[in-house]
């Protein structure tokens, strides 16, 4: 029976344990996967799958069996972790082999990141507050453009903004925006050889290190996320909520047909798209 040990509080949303397979678990696993890898050996004067058991698994990848018997029983192994911990995952646990002989057991590391805990200020003060920090000739007026209406509406919701992240107590975990900051990393440095440079000569056209480079990516990225919980807080604590005949709104707002069609479809990113402008209009209407 599969086992878990040596839990570890990594930071306040994230926890590590370590799963045991047993062996014979293991092996099992993989005569299946075997099997099914078996079916499509091609070796020269046999129809496909139908070469000796004995020669076929001669032919076979055997790392890669083992990576398809692992995949075959890790969800299920890892959904009863979460079950018998009464864990409520944020993302797709995260899975390090720790040890993996053959004829041993095999340890992987799982790391489960949760939602962290949010502590708001004072909503009202913090807007004041923001608000008092603009020019006056920032502020809107009645005679004002739309243009300018805009400009100044912005320049508002960022100040507000700004003091919601400063204000508020919500830790993120690293573990958390990890995998999107390699991918963010990545594509910058897709995007510098288009242009012909090196990550350092990019970095220092910005006045910047390469290190300072990526501490700007992983603190966009954690402020970003902590806005993310911090507007669930709000709408949460406030009862701001989607209602069909807002989607619906939205729909008739659209002539074409098809753009329509497209926004029904992707109707629940849409609603969050549409709570969050409710959370904004709330906090500037305070």
């Amino acid at each position: 029976m599969t086992t878990y040990k040596n839990k570890k509080q990594l930071d306040k949303s994230a926890i590590s344990y370590e799963l045991i397979i047993p062996k014979d678990e293991l092996q099992k696993a993989y005569d299946s996967a075997a099997a099914e890898a078996i079916k499509t050996v091609k070796i020269e004067g046999f129809r496909p799958g139908k070469a000796p058991k004995a020669m076929a698994e001669k032919h076979l990848n055997r790392e890669k069996v083992y990576n398809d018997a692992l995949n075959s029983i890790l969800p299920e192994l890892v959904q009863d972790l979460v079950r018998r911990e009464n864990l409520t995952p944020l993302v797709t646990p995260k899975l390090k082999l720790l040890s993996g002989k053959e004829g041993e057991d095999w340890s992987i590391e799982v790391i489960i990141v949760q939602r962290p805990a949010v502590k708001l200020p004072d909503l009202k003060k913090l807007v004041s507050k923001a608000k008092s920090q603009l020019k006056k000739e920032d502020i809107t007026q009645d005679t004002d453009s739309d243009e300018e209406k805009n400009r100044k509406q912005s320049l508002l919701l960022n100040a507000i903004l700004d003091q919601l992240v400063k204000g508020s107590a919500v830790e993120i975990s690293q573990y958390l925006i990890e995998d999107e900051y390699e991918k963010r990393l990545a594509n910058l440095l897709d995007e510098v050889h288009k242009l012909g440079l090196t990550i350092e000569k990019y970095a220092a056209s910005k006045q910047l290190t390469v290190e300072d480079l990526k501490s700007r990516i992983k603190e966009d990225l954690t402020s970003s996320y902590a806005l993310e919980f911090l507007f669930d807080e709000i709408g949460e604590k406030n009862k701001i909520i989607v209602e069909q005949k807002d989607l619906e709104t939205l729909y008739t707002s659209v002539e074409d047909e098809k753009k329509a069609d497209e926004l029904k479809k992707n109707a629940y990113m849409y609603a969050g798209l549409l709570r969050r402008q409710k959370i904004l209009d709330f906090l500037v209407a305070l």
